[in-house]
């Protein structure tokens, strides 16, 4: 039996073996009214495709960089694929699916199907990519929807395994079909087919994880009463624990189960099986924080040895699996919700476009700009003040369809930047260097603009800026908070200089004032929701890794709660820094955060990273109060640009209202 968290990758060398073991253990009738029928010819199909080295080097490469043009070799090895993906299209339209596990089996059942079609799924998810690149809508709506029935298939098994491996397919194949709703690619008809796919899962427990935990605590209560009754079978539990688990059993606790009196072994026993019933009632409740607290209890109650000395040892990780349920269950609750509204009519495609897509492909662009013209970019000094070459001039024109690109993502009305579920947001993105590139480049051709005396053309870009900064103020970072401030402050300025002269038509003031105004008032840049995001990172991150008692976990709370934004910032900054920044490379001029040294200190960074193995060593160790009498290194003055929010946002907003009001300036 697959234990919980166990499922792996198997790479084409080892697919003739697995399909082999695959087939011994499900040996059985083919009935095409089955799912788990079409699914094997699906695995079994993927398994005979002829795949060279280099062609797989292409589709790995592909799925690394899954926003590039799919090459030639891609789509080739793909088409081979077909048959594979038809088979799985096909076994996902039957009603319902029997992989005839033997339960009786106990710890020796094997469910040798997961990790095969698990892969296949992952190749269809490569498909879907081309077929969104191909713009073909309805093609990867077809596949998604498959998918997503795919994952109210495998629940059935009633095993931990297929219920994570269905909550993994489920989550990969939604990530991928965010990016055509990203796009505005799919219409009412593609999203009416995804929706019926959906109607598999249950809203609470998608897949099934509450039944899966009691078929398998059925079958581990059974399997250790008929195999270890007699000690003398107890003698090898050692090994068969290390088995079931592929890993190591404390050979301590085993050792002192093998000396068990036959008392002692069903005392043992009856404690598993009250602590089983007890985990079933906690996942049974409904209020999530009721679930996190009373499964951390039990956690800390078997770490603590207070439930017997079998317990620990053969109950699955349940609190790391209740949160995976939870994010299921708000993921498919946003999906139905998105689907339901582009369906009936609720909101166009196109209303649900995402702006970082825009933002993204801006910065892609921008990379691929030959080294001289960029040089000359980032040289440019965004000064109304201060007159612009004419070559610097010549190197925006060339640039316009970058800027056209910005232009059109501000515009959307959503804005999320893409973030792995299973990792903790990093401290500074990958995004926000180019971010910061992106946004200077559009200040620099609103002062091309504005000295050439193209002021409506001006004024557009400065009320994409504003709006640039509301869409970066929702994604619950600091340092992007920090980025959003600048923007706006960068704009505000060149706003008040060109009040100071001849000033705005009404429609120009009119355009700025909209733009400004979708900047929340009560939390400007989005400092305050950040802070909170941050906040419960460091609490999820601490309890995961520092060894705390319950007590000591409500301290934390409480203390975390006074953090101010610049010990957030560096206490993120220290356990999760983010793939832009290196702490090797800090030391010197780092290109890859170079955009970002007008935001943040990289002395300051440099300084923090410096400390983090110190601070991981005595959170880890429970000394969780870290900024105990120490003095932090500055590296975003966060405190300072909060404090400044709503003055910056209010001062800009009264301005132009008030001119708005007054007698329209003549226009140019």
């Amino acid at each position: 039996m697959l234990p919980a968290g166990a499922i792996v990758m198997i790479r084409p060398a080892l697919y003739a073996l697995t399909f082999i073991i695959c087939a011994a253990a499900n040996a059985q009738t083919d009935d095409s009214r089955n799912a788990a029928t079409w699914y094997r010819r699906a695995y079994e199909r993927f398994a005979s495709t002829n795949v060279s080295h280099d062609e797989w080097e292409a589709i790995w490469d592909y799925q690394e960089n899954p926003s590039a043009e799919p090459s030639a070799t891609v789509r080739q090895v793909l088409a081979r694929f077909g048959p594979s993906f038809s088979a799985l299209r096909r076994g996902s339209r039957q009603s319902f699916s029997d992989f005839a596990l033997d339960y009786e089996a106990g710890w020796d059942m094997r469910s040798p199907h997961l990790s095969p079609i698990r892969e296949v799924a992952m190749m269809m998810w490569t498909d879907v990519r081309v077929r969104l690149y191909d713009g073909n809508s309805a093609a990867a709506a077809d596949e998604i929807a498959a998918l997503y029935r795919l994952g109210s298939h495998l629940p059935t098994d009633q095993t931990i395994g297929s219920s994570l491996v269905a909550n993994s397919i489920f989550q990969g194949v939604d990530a991928i079909a965010q990016t055509g709703f990203d796009r505005g690619t799919f219409d009412p008809a593609d999203a009416a087919k995804m929706l019926k796919a959906l109607d598999g899962l249950a809203p609470k427990d998608p897949f099934d994880l509450l039944g899966a935990i009691r078929k398998e605590n059925e079958i581990t209560m059974k399997w250790l009463r008929e195999q270890y009754a007699d000690p003398n079978d107890r003698l090898h539990m050692i090994d068969d624990i290390s088995t079931a688990s592929m890993g190591p059993g404390d050979p301590a606790l085993i050792g002192g189960m093998m000396l068990m009196g036959e008392g002692q072994f069903e005392l043992a026993l009856e404690q598993l099986e009250h602590v089983m019933d007890r985990t079933i009632e906690i996942f049974s409740l409904d209020d999530p924080e009721e679930i996190r607290f009373e499964l951390q209890q039990l956690t800390q109650e078997l770490k603590s040895g207070e439930h017997g000395t079998l317990t620990p040892l053969v109950l699955p990780a349940h609190p790391g699996l209740y949160e995976r349920t939870a994010q299921a269950e708000q993921m498919l609750a946003e999906r139905i919700a998105v689907l339901h509204a582009i369906a009936t009519g609720v909101v166009t495609p196109q209303q649900w476009e995402n702006a970082a897509v825009y933002y993204l492909r801006a910065i892609e662009l921008l990379a691929k700009v030959e080294k001289d013209r960029k040089d000359e970019l980032r040289s440019i000094t965004a000064r109304i003040d201060q007159p612009m070459s004419e070559q610097a001039a010549q190197a925006l024109v060339a640039s316009e369809s970058i800027i056209a690109t910005i232009l059109e993502g501000s515009t959307k009305r959503r804005c999320e930047f893409a973030k792995d579920s299973y990792f903790p947001v990093a401290a500074i993105p990958d995004y926000l260097p180019g971010l910061r590139e992106i946004s200077s480049l559009m200040c620099a051709d609103a002062v091309r603009l504005i000295q050439a005396d193209k002021l409506d053309a001006a004024v557009g870009r400065l009320a994409s800026m504003f709006r640039m900064a509301q869409h970066l103020s929702s994604d619950q970072i600091i340092t992007t908070c920090l980025l959003s401030h600048a923007i706006f402050n960068e704009a505000a300025s060149l706003v008040s200089a060109i009040m100071t002269r001849d000033g705005f038509t009404e429609p120009q003031i009119a355009q700025l004032v909209t733009a400004a105004l979708t900047i929340s008032r009560k939390d400007p840049f989005g400092y305050i929701t950040a802070f909170a995001s941050a906040r419960k990172q460091h609490e999820e991150s601490f309890r995961s890794f520092a060894k705390l008692d319950v007590e000591q976990t409500e301290q934390l709370r409480k203390l975390i709660t006074g953090w101010d934004g610049d010990q957030l910032l560096y206490m993120l900054v220290i356990t999760k820094p983010g793939a832009a920044v290196e702490r090797s490379a800090l030391t010197v001029p780092n290109p890859a955060i170079h955009p970002l040294r007008e935001l943040l200190s990289l002395e300051g960074l440099t300084v923090a990273l410096g400390e983090a193995e110190q601070i991981q060593r005595w959170i880890f160790a429970g000394n969780i109060d870290v900024f105990a009498d120490r003095q932090i290194p500055e590296i975003g003055r966060v405190h300072e640009h909060l404090a400044a929010a709503r003055a910056d946002l209010g001062r800009t907003i009264t301005v132009l209202s008030e001119k708005r009001q007054a007698e329209p300036a003549p226009g140019r």
